[in-house]
């Protein structure tokens, strides 16, 4: 899968790509958005089920879309949310602007109805920087309105998944998995595991819920000193950024970023495609676009 992605960055570079391209991508993701939103919402009030599955956590019924495990869905729309947010302000075409506020408000009520705790505390912090950075503009009230609505409206439920047995669960396996993650990284210190093989090893035969230190057991420090290199040369991307008529999407990739490390600090998404479809897009973003 890592393959891949490296391809896909190739192909994507040897493209003569246009910043209109740029755009394009950036509106598509915001499409998708809208209609994987769409798909967790009705299926967390039950409406449609074509073979999606449903998974029952603390008494509600949490949404997983077609990705088949909410938490994943949860970050992958969470990581799709800035996209609507910051292209909703560049956009002129008012039909344009329609459907990225249309895909930022069922972006966010899907995200809570996946009831994924990390999610939600990376939710907060991504909303708050993204209302601050608008704060000066007319439509921030309304906006800021709107989301504490949304918020009440889905209170009820998702107080459900914070009860003291779940966190306390919840906390208890991930010590665990931790502990034997990093044995599993004292006994491979340089080279580690083995992409892919951490489940062999742990409790419940799961990932280790903490990317970082997943990373340190498959890959050991070469492949962790490697990942954060390649976080470091995408931020660097982002703040590289010279063309004003792109800007937007920096910090559009830069939230979408931040919103996977900071989630992957309860989960692990490593091999997320879209993650890496991120950390691809920042060097595009970076090209000084002639046309």
């Amino acid at each position: 899968r890592i393959l891949l992605y490296l391809v896909l960055y190739l192909v994507i570079l040897s493209l003569n790509l246009n910043e209109k391209f740029l755009k394009k991508i950036t509106f598509t993701i915001v499409i998708s958005g809208l209609f994987f939103s769409l798909i967790g919402i009705l299926q967390h009030f039950s409406l449609i089920s074509i073979g999606l599955k449903f998974i029952l956590g603390s008494r509600v019924v949490r949404a997983s879309g077609f990705v088949g495990d909410p938490n994943e869905l949860g970050i992958l729309l969470l990581a799709m949310l800035p996209f609507a947010f910051f292209s909703y302000f560049e956009e002129k075409n008012t039909n344009k602007k329609l459907i990225c506020a249309l895909s930022f408000f069922t972006i966010l009520v899907a995200s809570l109805f996946t009831f994924s705790r990390s999610v939600l505390v990376a939710l907060i912090l991504i909303l708050l920087i993204m209302l601050f950075k608008k704060r000066k503009t007319k439509e921030s009230m309304m906006l800021l309105a709107i989301i504490t609505l949304i918020f009440l409206f889905a209170y009820p439920e998702l107080i459900k998944r914070f009860d003291y047995y779940s966190i306390n669960n919840g906390i208890e396996i991930r010590q665990r998995l931790i502990y034997e993650s990093l044995d599993v990284f004292k006994d491979n210190p340089i080279l580690g595991s083995g992409l892919g093989t951490i489940q062999f090893f742990t409790y419940r035969n799961t990932v280790t819920h903490n990317l970082y230190i997943q990373l340190l057991a498959e890959t050991g420090i070469l492949g962790f000193i490697l990942f954060i290199s390649m976080l470091f040369l995408a931020f660097k991307n982002i703040f590289s950024t010279k063309n004003q008529k792109t800007s937007y999407i920096k910090e559009t990739l830069m939230l979408s970023i931040l919103a996977y490390l900071i989630v992957n600090l309860f989960m692990s998404f490593l091999y997320d495609k879209f993650l890496w479809l991120l950390i691809i897009l920042t060097s595009l973003a970076r090209q000084d676009f002639k046309s």
